[in-house]
């Protein structure tokens, strides 16, 4: 439809890599907070309780610390739930008594994972935007068209 409309298959391009990238920081952004919850958050041990709706609207388990159950910083687990919520196994978390929440072994593994996730992603699509801003530089300033081979060359001279 847009094409039919006159917009360039580029500008297209451009503005689904822009949303991609949108996309890519908010999560990094996500993990981000996470990990500052995360990393101020104390030691604690608790049982799992139940599992329940919390107040962001996912199936959230909740766990029972200082004899008040808190809902876990992540939603429940699906595939490994049964291995992962018993009652009767003490589990060490990381306490947010500010926000009321914990951070069981599976939210603190998915928080440093996504972290150095993104992390890599947005470092690489900065790497390849710094890269394409010096091949059009590059481009700009020679007379000659650039091939890959060529422009390596060009990249020593300047």
């Amino acid at each position: 439809i847009m094409l039919c409309l006159g917009v360039e298959i580029g500008f297209i391009a451009s503005v689904a890599a822009a949303a991609v990238g949108l996309v890519i920081v908010l999560i990094f952004a996500f993990f981000v907070y996470s990990a500052v919850l995360l990393a101020l958050s104390e030691k604690a041990e608790g049982n799992y309780s139940h599992t329940e709706k919390n107040s962001r609207g996912f199936e959230s388990a909740f766990y029972i610390v200082d004899g008040e159950a808190m809902p876990n910083a992540f939603p429940k687990e699906v595939v490994f739930s049964r291995l992962l919520y018993r009652s009767e196994n003490t589990v060490k978390l990381r306490l947010v008594r500010k926000k009321k929440l914990v951070f069981d072994m599976n939210a603190q593994i998915t928080t440093i994972v996504g972290l150095v996730f993104f992390t890599v992603h947005i470092a690489a699509a900065l790497i390849l935007l710094i890269n394409q801003a010096a091949k059009k530089k590059l481009i700009k300033s020679t007379s000659q068209p650039l091939t890959n081979t060529n422009y390596t060359k060009v990249l020593q001279t300047h």
